[in-house]
């Protein structure tokens, strides 16, 4: 069992602040992790606290404890925890490589034979906190304290954009809990294969520091799911997402 607490600035008020709890608890040790959860979480001070990857079995412990005690409203969202497979990636990544002249990475011949309807003056380059604000509006959960997030991620994590005549279309970050996320593409763009680019970029640049690459999609995004098993990830887990609100 272990319990970890983090307090960083959203704003420049004290009064707005951004905490992350990590739990550590032992399968066995229900009681001991209710007790975590009801001493240690801000159930009336926080605006919303997001429960992020957690086993059902202990959601479903955290939804209960909330109706019992009459807390607030709960969102649940099923994800499906994918992790990639190095030794077949390798052999499908042959087939997605990056000539990157002058520092910008541009999709070169092979990847376009492989992936016939990629317009080919495609730039991916890394984000800029500039970047922020448009992954912030695009993104669909987004709240109060997910810009902070999202620039805190992108200056001090990867992050990565495609870019069309400038303009950025499509990005993909590496989360704060190490996981692939934030993958989106513009509707404009969509259907040329942009997703599962990004997403392999991403890999590689993870892989590069050997580290474990791994993401979450929901269970009926069946589209996302499709496309990863394509890269060459495989499903390993299921995990919860929970969304609690305050009365």
């Amino acid at each position: 069992m272990g319990f970890k607490s983090t307090y960083e600035s959203v704003t420049e008020e004290e009064a707005s602040m951004y905490r992350e709890i990590n739990f550590f608890c032992d399968n066995k040790e229900d009681q001991l992790f209710v007790s975590m959860i009801r001493y240690y979480v801000p159930w009336t001070t926080a605006k919303s606290i997001v429960f992020s990857s957690f086993p059902h079995r202990f959601l479903s412990i955290i939804e209960s404890f909330i109706q019992e005690n009459s807390l607030g409203s709960t969102h649940i969202t099923t994800c499906q925890q994918m992790e990639l497979d190095k030794e077949s990636f390798k052999e499908k990544y042959k087939t997605m490589t990056y000539a990157c002249p002058s520092g910008n990475c541009f999709l070169n011949n092979t990847l376009a034979q492989s992936q016939s309807n990629i317009v080919l003056d495609i730039v991916i380059r890394p984000l800029s906190l500039s970047d922020a604000s448009t992954v912030n509006d695009f993104w669909e959960y987004k709240s109060p304290s997910s810009l902070y997030r999202i620039s805190h991620e992108i200056k001090y994590s990867l992050a990565y954009g495609a870019s069309c005549d400038e303009k950025l279309i499509g990005w993909c970050l590496k989360r704060y809990d190490g996981s692939i996320g934030n993958v989106f593409i513009k509707p404009e763009a969509r259907r040329r294969g942009l997703a599962s680019i990004l997403n392999a970029y991403m890999a590689s640049k993870i892989l590069e520091k050997e580290e474990q690459v791994y993401c979450f999609v929901t269970k009926d995004n069946v589209a996302s799911f499709n496309m990863l098993q394509q890269i060459g990830y495989k499903r390993t887990a299921d995990a919860d997402w929970l969304v609690f609100t305050p009365k």
